[in-house]
Order: C-alpha cells, then structure tokens, then sequence
C-alpha cells in the first residue's frame, strides 16, 4: 500500500491537505489557510511534507534539499509563523542552543556552519551541571575534541537564519497563517 500527502486548493488562500491511497479517494485530514512564499502556487501532491518549521523542520528540510537520493521528489515545508527579513541585531538574544561537535559536522556538511562563525558562536570549552537540590554534579571537558571544545552556544536566531541561507531553490515553503 502507497499513501501519498498533498495540498490542494480549495477556495480564497485555503489548502486542504488530502491524504490518498494510489487510486483511492482522497480525505481530508484537515485544513489551513497558506500562503506561499514564492510567487508560484503550491504543487497538488509532494513526495515529503515537513509539518512545522522551527530549527529542526528547517534543518530537516535544508538536510533532504541537499539529498541526492531526493533530488527529484517534491518536497514542501509548512511553517506557521511569519515570513519576516532578518538581521543580527545587536543585542545578543537570550534564547540560545549548544551546538556539540556532531551538530557542527552536520552544519558543516550543509554549509550552514560557516554562516554561523561568521555571524555569532562562543565556544564553550568546559561545562558543569549540578542539581540545586543535591550533591549531584557532572562535569564535560572539551579535551577529547580535536579544537578543544564541549559545544557552541548560538542564538536560535542566527542558527535559523543560516539554515534558511542554506535550503535548496527547488524546496517549496508554504507559510501556513491560522
């Protein structure tokens, strides 16, 4: 058995996501209203549709982008929030993830990684983590790292924004507003 998922439009800006059977009808599995960001209309039918955006829906769609294997496949991402320009501000933002040397291979392999350093990452070389309410703690050294380093500590919204830098032309974004 084959599913396929896909979009269609209904009527005024709505899509209908349809989940299908290879010659069955569709059914409706529920509706938002979308917007998309290109000025070319959504496909009916995609091979991936990635639910959500965020860091991990744009590093997935940014990953299956860069797929060989999937160069041919139509591949959508529905993102709720508003598609805004952006630019580092000054300010350094408190809401911050550390990124350990897998996630920096990984970005490297993408080439979001570079955009990245060139924007803002600390590096962190030592770490401790203790529970208040005991004796508990562990420690994490950076020694048995080739730079020396436990992680980077980057801002979600630089690690965001170079992920977006990095998503192939041929992924389609479909800003989905509620």
């Amino acid at each position: 058995m084959s599913l396929r998922l896909g979009l269609t439009r209904a009527s005024r800006g709505i899509y209908v996501p349809l989940l299908t059977q290879r010659g069955a009808p569709a059914s409706v599995v529920g509706l938002k209203r979308a917007q998309p960001a290109s000025s070319t209309t959504c496909p009916e039918y995609y091979d991936v549709v990635i639910s959500g955006g965020g860091l991990v829906g744009f590093a997935m769609a940014c990953s299956l982008g860069h797929s060989k294997r999937l160069s041919d496949r139509r591949i959508v991402l529905l993102e709720g929030a508003l598609n805004k320009p952006w630019q580092l501000p000054e300010a350094f933002s408190n809401r911050v993830c550390a990124l350990n040397a897998r996630t920096r291979t990984f970005f490297k392999k993408l080439g979001v990684w570079e955009h990245i350093e060139h924007l803002r990452a600390q590096p962190v070389h030592r770490m401790q983590v203790w529970e208040s309410c005991s004796e508990a703690m562990i420690t994490f050294d950076g020694h048995n790292q080739e730079d020396g380093t436990v992680a980077h500590i980057v801002e979600n919204d630089v690690t965001l924004h170079s992920i977006k830098r990095q998503i192939p032309q041929h992924i389609e974004v479909c800003f989905v507003y509620l």
